[in-house]
Order: C-alpha cells, then structure tokens, then sequence
C-alpha cells in the first residue's frame, strides 16, 4: 500500500482536517507534484485560515511554480480593499 492511498482514505474519513491537507500536500510537493498540492495547501487554509504552516508550504509551492503572492492565501472576511 503506497503512502498516497492513506492520505486518501485519512481525507475520506477527516476531509475537513487541515492537518491532513498540508501533510498530504508536502508528500506531493516532495514528489513535484506542485500545483496539486498547492490545493492542499489553500483547502488547508480554508478550513483554518491562519495556520501558519499552510501559508508557509503555500508560499514556497507558489514560489517554485513562478506564481506571485496574490494567489497564495483565500481572500480574508473583513479585510478592507487599499
């Protein structure tokens, strides 16, 4: 059984734990797997939006793909456009 066929079954049975997103992203991130775990990386930041390490992976993910900062966390309620 490969590692990626737990993380799968660990997001079927906790789907909104962003625990799981960002371990499950990184394994991807180490496999060059970027953009999809960027997705991780930002359901990880929907479910708990100020998780740093989610922001962080996110980040460096958007960094290695060439993306600028403004895709790298979800719009934030509240914040008031500059």
């Amino acid at each position: 059984v490969e590692a990626s066929d737990h993380y799968r079954q660990a997001l079927q049975i906790k789907p909104d734990s962003a625990e799981v997103h960002i371990i499950w992203g990184t394994a991807l991130a180490d496999r060059g797997r970027l953009a999809e775990a960027g997705e991780h990386y930002r359901q990880a930041l929907r479910i708990k939006p100020d998780h740093a390490a989610a922001q962080s992976n996110l980040l460096n993910v958007l960094r290695r793909l060439g993306t600028g900062k403004e895709d790298a966390a979800p719009s934030r309620k509240g914040e008031k456009n500059q």
